[in-house]
């Protein structure tokens, strides 16, 4: 083999490993976004909230709200809104619309046991519900049978990442805002897993704020989204109205399903 011929496959060589070093690159930023994105629900910037609210007797209502700066999936529209739930009673007040350059839907499941509720997700995520009484105690345990493996993964990656994926990440993380709220029918005394109380109120919060850095992404992993939140609580005195008002709109929802079903 010629001098010529050994410098150009040289160069072949070298174009290899370097095309292989940037395909591992670009597949290792991939990983990493693909299970972030995959665990928290990102895609474009993202803006997600849930607000349960839980009566005396175990029934009540989760509100779903849902905003991203992209287009929704192809398969969303108001037909499948709240195919996920399992346990529900009634799904309603469904809209998919436009808000500046907002795409974003709404829903609100309705449900008369808590411990039969259910949100069923991709790769096998599945939320549950459990209420449980000891003595004049409730416990509230809200569990994310893939929480742990998810966040495992999360972190094995960041730990690999280099300070240019990290940077790419936090683009990625801007107008993040994703809540849980949880609205209790007592006195809150005990909440774990990442949340913070507010009178019968207690919620859990993930912005940009919280992953505007490797540190901050670990404890946001760790402390945002572990595999349970528990919530403890004494039941204390309802307004009546509150009751009532709440019961007609659980039965007006089961009624306007039904119609909808039978259309």
């Amino acid at each position: 083999m010629g001098i010529n011929e050994t410098k150009n496959q040289n160069m072949k060589d070298l174009r290899k490993r370097m095309l292989y070093i940037k395909i591992k690159f670009k597949m290792r930023y991939l990983y990493l976004c693909c299970f972030m994105l995959l665990f928290l629900s990102l895609c474009g910037c993202l803006k997600q909230k849930t607000y349960l609210t839980l009566m005396p007797d175990g029934s009540g209502k989760i509100e779903v709200f849902y905003a991203s700066t992209i287009s929704l999936p192809n398969n969303t529209n108001i037909q499948t809104l709240g195919d996920n739930v399992h346990g529900s009673v009634a799904i309603t007040n469904k809209r998919i619309f436009k808000e500046n350059d907002w795409e974003c839907f709404t829903y609100t499941v309705y449900f008369e046991d808590i411990n039969k509720l259910e949100f069923i997700g991709g790769e096998g995520t599945k939320i549950t519900y459990t209420l449980s009484k000891d003595d004049q105690n409730y416990i509230l345990v809200i569990e994310n049978q893939r929480a742990a493996e998810e966040s495992k993964k999360q972190l094995q990656y960041l730990e690999k990442s280099t300070p240019e994926e990290l940077l790419k990440m936090q683009r990625v993380f801007r107008g993040l805002e994703i809540t849980e709220v949880y609205e209790l029918p007592g006195e809150v005394y005990e909440y774990v897993g990442g949340l913070s109380q507010n009178g019968r109120v207690v919620s859990a919060i993930l912005t940009e704020r919280e992953v505007t850095d490797k540190i901050k992404m670990e404890k946001a992993i760790k402390s945002q989204w572990p595999l349970k939140r528990t919530i403890g609580y004494r039941l204390s005195e309802i307004d009546s109205d509150k009751i009532k008002i709440f019961k007609n709109e659980m039965r007006q929802a089961k009624e306007s399903s039904a119609r909808q079903l039978s259309e």
